[in-house]
């Protein structure tokens, strides 16, 4: 570990490992395959190529993970990063580990301490990564002394570098507000193509309707476009929806929750919203794991830098 945590690199010095990585799917006569490569040295290195796809991270994903981590750890204190860099990636050895450091001390129990991740990423290895929290006991200007190290290591698939835990954080609930509402946007945002009869077909797969409800008189199964609920049609609620909201599917959404808030039968309202709160919870999980994800390929130097600053 490094001895004197306040000699520390400026946090910019990571930029040039900030690399995104390129992954493409080929086709070469009847064969096709993925490949994967990243732009080192002004080239572009070829790491892999399979016929199945596989998982992997870029060094952008790893860099952005640990910034990320950093700052639910001090969530909504300030932050000032530095960074000792342990292993540069080159072309005939793609590994990178650093120390990401908080030079901004803080206090437990009337003492200094100094908090930092550090963060391990191979190609070699390409569907892991690394990350653990590194805690220093400050004993004098210059001097610290260890006490927490990889106690809380985790090494974990790469596609969950975004997840973070109640342990890196402390899980407060605006961030889950914050990641709902991110969601929500993006259900306005594109427009849904369906049919009348595919809108219908839709909410009755997420609310379970052909395959559990039936009528009571005559114990026939039913579909959703034979239901009302309170005197309304679910083809009434949806086009009332579509014409307040926009042709999307946050509007078939909430025509879903709407026809389930309107059903009489506690049972049956009950067994909807379960359906319907798992369903949501399903696609929101990876719709945030998509964005995040992406996040970090697209964002330019400047906003991550930016980030490590605040």
């Amino acid at each position: 570990m490094i001895s004197n945590i306040n000699n520390t690199s400026k946090f910019n010095s990571l930029k040039e490992f900030y690399i995104p990585a390129i992954y493409h799917t080929l086709v070469k006569g009847r064969t096709k395959y993925h490949q994967l490569s990243i732009p080192i040295n002004g080239q572009e290195l070829i790491i892999k190529k399979s016929s199945k796809k596989f998982k992997y991270a870029s060094f952008a994903n790893v860099i952005l993970g640990s910034v990320q981590r950093m700052k639910k750890l001090f969530t909504p204190d300030a932050l000032d990063l530095g960074v000792n860099i342990i292993n540069q990636p080159i072309s005939n050895n793609l590994r990178l580990s650093f120390e990401l450091v908080n030079k901004k001390k803080f206090i437990i129990a009337g003492e200094e301490y100094i908090l930092s991740i550090v963060a391990e990423y191979s190609y070699k290895k390409m569907d892991t990564v690394t990350y653990f929290p590194v805690l220093y006991r400050q004993t004098c200007t210059n001097g610290q002394v260890v006490i927490l190290a990889d106690q809380f290591k985790e090494t974990i698939s790469v596609d969950k570098i975004f997840e973070i835990g109640c342990e890196w954080t402390r899980c407060n609930f605006e961030s889950y507000t914050n990641k709902a509402t991110i969601y929500f946007k993006s259900l306005q945002k594109k427009d849904i193509n369906l049919t009348e009869t595919e809108k219908i077909k839709f909410i009755e797969k997420i609310l379970k309707i052909n395959v559990s409800r039936s009528l009571k008189k005559n114990k026939k199964s039913v579909q959703l476009m034979d239901l009302e609920v309170n005197n309304r049609s679910v083809q009434d609620i949806i086009g009332t929806n579509m014409e307040r909201l926009g042709n999307n599917n946050f509007a078939l959404y909430n025509s879903l929750t709407e026809f389930a808030s309107q059903e009489n039968n506690w049972e049956m309202r009950n067994m909807y919203f379960l359906n319907i709160g798992r369903y949501l919870n399903n696609e929101m999980k990876k719709t945030i794991k998509i964005n995040e994800k992406s996040r970090a390929e697209n964002w330019v130097w400047q906003d991550v830098e930016k980030s490590a600053m605040n």
